[in-house]
């Protein structure tokens, strides 16, 4: 669940022929496909799944591999991948449902929707936004010591209620809680347990699961038919396995994460589902997306240097162009999505490993 930043690498490519198997639908580009198999062949990467959206067109939606490398199933660009953070741009939009219906605001303090209250030791006088905690600039800070021995499962769902955990994390008589979950200052700190807090509080203002108001709000609006919060709202045959290298480089599968802070990161969409949600995203002034194009505007606005501004997303610049960012790590999985909003272009990449994306994604952005 860490965010990594970018490299600009330039990569000097022999492509051999890699057996394989492929997944596609009619778009796509060649070249990528060549890049696709050198990286899966040098990097032992069971399965690659990439969509690639140039002036709000789709021109490239392929999968590549082994999404169960022990039964040999093939990945299909409808094989449920984990994104790991990239789930935060999914509790972004779930957020901004709210807020243009009016139940939020971005500039209360977070205790006008939490069914607990939250309060920063350090800086008692000052509220904590909803604002904030999109931005990790809330004063909360993910305390690995607490949450490591729940957070780091492979056994699936956590049977962890969200809630109550979080509860236990923020009041001060929780056993969970400790100063140290908070920082005493509001500078960037990139945070998961804001974002599991969030999705608290979508529960607690719609008054339903975080499951339940995705699919009717988001997933089912968008056509999203293989995306859910939880393995147990899919077709568990059809999941794409996690793999983690062993002392001697086989990609073994430990089992399926699941934690209790699951809006921070436990999303399982396919790559055909994740950029179509991108795709709308960035033509929302042409249809019909879930909320309107000022709405948008306001999450990933026409990108500045400044660090004002905008919600969830980062910002990275490559060449000239500035680019709207988010990437996902977890056990076996690295996941990346780079668009820029102006030009309609987005690249998209997930695997089923935790090999390192920069080069992948460098490669195709050069292709572009």
């Amino acid at each position: 669940m860490n965010l990594y930043p970018f490299y600009r690498m330039k990569i000097s490519l022999t492509v051999a022929f890699v057996l394989m198997s492929m997944a596609s639908i009619s778009q796509e580009l060649p070249k990528i496909d060549a890049l696709a198999a050198a990286e899966m062949s040098a990097k032992n990467i069971p399965a690659i799944g990439i969509a690639v959206i140039q002036d709000g067109k789709l021109t490239h939606l392929k999968t590549y591999g082994y999404s169960d490398l022990e039964n040999r199933v093939k990945a299909t660009v409808n094989t449920p991948f984990e994104v790991a953070s990239i789930s935060k741009t999914v509790v972004n939009l779930a957020i901004f449902n709210l807020v243009e219906s009016g139940k939020i605001k971005l500039d209360n303090d977070i205790n006008d929707y939490l069914p607990f209250k939250v309060k920063n030791p350090h800086l008692l006088k000052e509220k904590i936004t909803v604002a904030s905690l999109l931005n990790h600039h809330s004063g909360i800070v993910d305390n690995y010591a607490v949450l490591d021995a729940d957070n780091n499962g492979t056994n699936g769902d956590s049977d962890i209620q969200l809630s109550a955990y979080l509860k236990s994390y923020f009041s001060p008589k929780g056993k969970l809680y400790s100063q140290e979950n908070f920082q005493d200052n509001k500078g960037y700190k990139y945070c998961n347990v804001a974002y599991a807090l969030l999705g608290v509080i979508i529960e607690k203002v719609s008054g339903t699961t975080l499951e339940d108001f995705s699919q009717n709000n988001i997933f089912k609006p968008l056509k999203m038919a293989n995306t859910s919060w939880f393995l147990n709202g899919l077709n568990l045959e059809t999941v794409a396995k996690t793999y983690t290298s062993d002392k001697n480089g086989k990609q073994v599968f430990l089992g399926f994460n699941g934690f209790p802070i699951y809006p921070s990161g436990q999303l399982r969409t396919s790559i055909k589902d994740y950029s179509n949600l991108i795709l709308q995203y960035l033509n929302s002034n042409d249809s019909k997306f879930i909320f309107s194009s000022n709405l948008v505007d306001k999450i990933t606005p026409e990108p500045g240097y400044s660090r004002e501004g905008w919600y969830t997303w980062n910002k990275v610049a490559i060449g000239n162009t500035l680019y709207y960012a988010h990437e996902g790590a977890n056990t076996g999985v690295k996941t990346v999505v780079l668009m820029d909003v102006i030009s309609k272009n987005a690249v998209i990449i997930f695997i089923n490993s935790e090999a390192k994306l920069g080069p992948l994604l460098m490669g195709i952005m050069d292709e572009l």
